[in-house]
């Protein structure tokens, strides 16, 4: 399956800037801006999380069409939680201690997933919600849509999760069980005393089928090529490339060689990016760039390789 994937994980930052946490409301504050129940769904499904296969714009939240049980695991998957109060007017334990809502509100969402009753992602790795509708205030909302597998034109673009793609590729071929339950407070922070909403959906899984990040090492383009190069490249990067894996391939980023010279015009070395194919111990595969550089002698350039890096790098799919 060649897209890009959004798992559901994270209300972070719901409004650009702002952190609950650092003010105070009062409950005659929260009661005034809620938005309520918003709908007739909402209103039959409080606590719930419905799920659909096209992003869940509060137009059609109403509507029962717009749901239904089961996916395959290849579909586009969203959810549309509808909570009882808002997220200010939750209870988060934060730091090992609860404090009332009206204090301290929850400006935060995360959710954990199950398939059949029993943890599947290694280490247990939330699901964060990244969206809400630009007319929602954090705050006050009480209905929050759920990105689980989403169109990439949809949301602000985030690094996938290859735990979570581990996670759901690691499901055996037949019919799972999936539970998602959402709680308001930043996983590992904090945490309301209770979820706020769960949803359950059937996922199936047919034979041959499997998610994947949509993007290679092959469909990357080089700058230039030189097998002399590439091989000595390599062999550098791999030498301190240790804490990201084995690297198992280069490509030169840059069309030539950048020449770094001193106040006085004279050469001291040059340098070239270099991007890497890089396989981590657990079988994930990242794309790393990094900064070689030569130093000048005077006559000619050294044939020893300064690598410095990683300038960055991005998941990509594993060759077969």
């Amino acid at each position: 399956m060649k897209r890009k994937l959004f798992f559901l994980f994270f209300v972070g930052y719901l409004i650009p800037g702002m952190n609950i946490f650092a003010q105070n409301l009062d409950q005659s504050t929260i009661e005034s801006k809620s938005e309520g129940v918003t709908c007739d769904v909402h209103k039959n499904n409080i606590g719930k999380i419905l799920f659909g296969k096209k992003r869940i714009r509060r137009t059609i939240m109403n509507s029962p069409d717009t749901y239904q049980e089961t996916f395959l695991l290849t579909d586009l998957i969203y959810g549309r939680a509808f909570l009882e109060k808002t997220l200010a007017g939750t209870l988060v334990d934060e730091g090992g201690s609860q404090h009332v809502n009206e204090k301290k509100g929850a400006t935060y969402v995360f959710a954990l997933i199950t398939a059949d009753g029993a943890e599947f992602m290694p280490n247990n790795v939330p699901i964060y919600i990244t969206e809400l509708e630009s007319m929602d205030d954090g705050k006050y909302v009480t209905t929050v849509q759920l990105p689980i597998f989403s169109d990439p034109t949809d949301f602000e673009q985030r690094v996938l999760n290859t735990n979570q793609m581990q996670g759901f590729n690691s499901l055996s071929v037949g019919t799972h069980k999936m539970v998602v339950t959402a709680y308001a407070g930043e996983y590992g922070v904090s945490k309301s005393a209770h979820p706020v909403a769960v949803g359950e959906f059937n996922l199936k899984i047919e034979e041959g089928k499997k998610l994947s990040i949509g993007k290679s090492f092959e469909s990357v383009q080089p700058g230039m090529s030189s097998s002399t190069l590439e091989k000595s490249f390599l062999s550098s990067i791999s030498k301190v490339c240790g804490d990201w894996g084995t690297a198992l391939s280069v490509k030169i980023k840059d069309g030539d060689w950048t020449i770094v010279r001193n106040s006085y015009g004279t050469i001291l070395n040059r340098t070239i990016d270099v991007y890497s194919l890089v396989k981590s111990t657990d079988g994930i595969c990242r794309i790393i760039t990094y900064h070689v550089a030569q130093n000048y002698s005077g006559s000619s350039y050294s044939s020893s390789n300064i690598v410095t890096g990683p300038a960055s790098r991005e998941f990509c799919d594993c060759p077969k």
